[in-house]
């Protein structure tokens, strides 16, 4: 478990609210109480949103932090994942085993995401030599965070009253393997260009703990934008009479909601929505090959979510 000796979430006295599966994508929250099934949009979050200037062609900072030397797998992941882009300047910082003054010396250093791995409880984020509160930071410099320990939600509300603009958090206690599969997955989603919201969305279903990971703050922060024009997540089916994909296309940093976007499975003039699904059947193996070597994308096949290079390696061993 990535607990600490702090108490979860929900053993303390703060009100909740348990929020219906919504009909759309998704569910906000914008109460005091603390939600189970939706984001929780904080005001500080959103005015500081619209205040900050949103991400450019100019070099993106990732600060990784592991303050638990059984827990390096994701960090290392994520430090290769981050690192991977070639068409945008992105810096990888990783740190380990950061005391709280070192660990509140990095909270307040200008970063685009700020992603800790290790131990929290509702007292804060735990270190060799203590337990650190981000109420104490004085101003926390990080845009987005993703504190990926058990019972992370205080502490990710106090990250976002000190500066921040919004981030991924944990209700409640989720085990190592579980924890890391989130991980390396909202990794690998914030990387190519989706929102902490549609990466968290998406990331959930790779773990049975994944109801527990929420956005607080503001969760529509990109933290770069793709190579391709838009973005989308599909589920791959085979059949006597072709291949079958079922997706839904995500907006990105420069192309929103409602705007028009084709896929590489289309005729040039055939043209969808952002931000709606879509189906495609009877697909050759040859369209299906343009698809996945198209743009980096995840794709759910066989019941399990993978990329779309990895999957053109497995289906005909590129």
């Amino acid at each position: 478990m990535r607990s600490g000796s702090g108490q979860s979430t929900f053993d303390q006295q703060i009100p909740f609210v348990d929020i219906p599966t919504p009909p759309e994508r998704e569910a906000l929250w914008v109460g005091e109480s603390i939600p189970f099934g939706a984001n929780h949009l904080l005001a500080a979050g959103i005015q500081r949103y619209h205040e900050a200037d949103q991400p450019d062609d100019s070099e993106i900072t990732v600060t990784l932090v592991c303050n638990d030397s059984e827990m390096t797998e994701e960090i290392e992941s994520a430090e290769d994942i981050y690192g991977a882009r070639e068409n945008v300047r992105l810096r990888v910082d990783a740190y380990r085993n950061l005391t709280t003054e070192q660990l509140a010396k990095r909270l307040t250093e200008p970063s685009d995401l700020f992603h800790f791995v290790g131990h929290a409880s509702t007292s804060g984020l735990h270190c060799p030599d203590g337990v650190l509160s981000p109420a104490t930071v004085d101003s926390v410099g990080t845009r987005a965070f993703f504190l990926n320990a058990c019972s992370s939600y205080l502490p990710g509300r106090e990250l976002i009253e000190a500066g921040a603009i919004g981030g991924v958090v944990t209700l409640s206690d989720v085990n190592e393997q579980s924890a890391q599969q989130v991980g390396v997955m909202t990794a690998n989603l914030l990387s190519i260009g989706f929102s902490l919201r549609n990466a968290l969305w998406i990331a959930r279903e790779q773990s049975v703990v994944g109801s527990q990971y929420i956005c607080v703050g503001m969760d529509s922060l990109w933290l770069t934008h793709p190579d391709g024009g838009g973005l989308y997540a599909v589920d791959l089916t085979e059949s006597s009479v072709g291949w079958r994909i079922r997706g839904a296309s995500y907006p990105s940093l420069h192309v929103g909601i409602g705007s028009m976007i084709g896929y590489p499975l289309d005729a040039e003039d055939r043209m969808s929505l952002v931000g709606g699904s879509f189906l495609r059947q009877e697909i050759s193996d040859d369209v299906l090959k343009s698809f996945l070597e198209a743009d980096e994308s995840p794709v759910r096949y066989d019941g399990e979510w993978t990329w779309s290079d990895q999957l053109l390696e497995t289906l005909w061993e590129t």
